[in-house]
């Protein structure tokens, strides 16, 4: 920090987060025509098998705290069976805890209404 401006830092810091707010808005601009592309029909039948993956070396990944919540990452998925007729398999490397799944089942609820 500059001791002439003591909020210099966070001001920069601040512009730098609007940005990043702004691309993301972007960003998010894209995911309709891409999720109209994949499920033309929501009422089609259909079956969504996901399979999180880390590539990394089994010895890197032991080393990693908490690596099994990049495979909870991946359940927002759920949000999926909102269509109907759909059918989702979720292939993970050791088990989810219940709490976890119906936590997310329950999250893609609320955002529903």
């Amino acid at each position: 920090m500059s001791p002439e401006n003591p909020n210099a830092q966070s001001t920069q810091s601040q512009v730098e987060l609007e940005e990043e707010r702004r691309q993301f808005a972007q960003l998010q601009t894209l995911l309709a025509p891409i999720y109209r592309d994949i499920f033309p029909d929501r009422v089609a039948p259909r079956t969504v098998i996901i399979i999180p993956s880390a590539s990394l070396d089994n010895e890197v990944l032991s080393k990693i705290s908490g690596v099994q919540h990049y495979e909870e990452r991946m359940l927002c998925l759920l949000i999926l069976l909102r269509m109907p007729r759909t059918n989702l398999i979720f292939v993970t490397s050791q088990p989810i805890h219940d709490s976890i799944t119906e936590s997310s089942i329950e999250t893609g609820r609320h955002k529903a209404k």
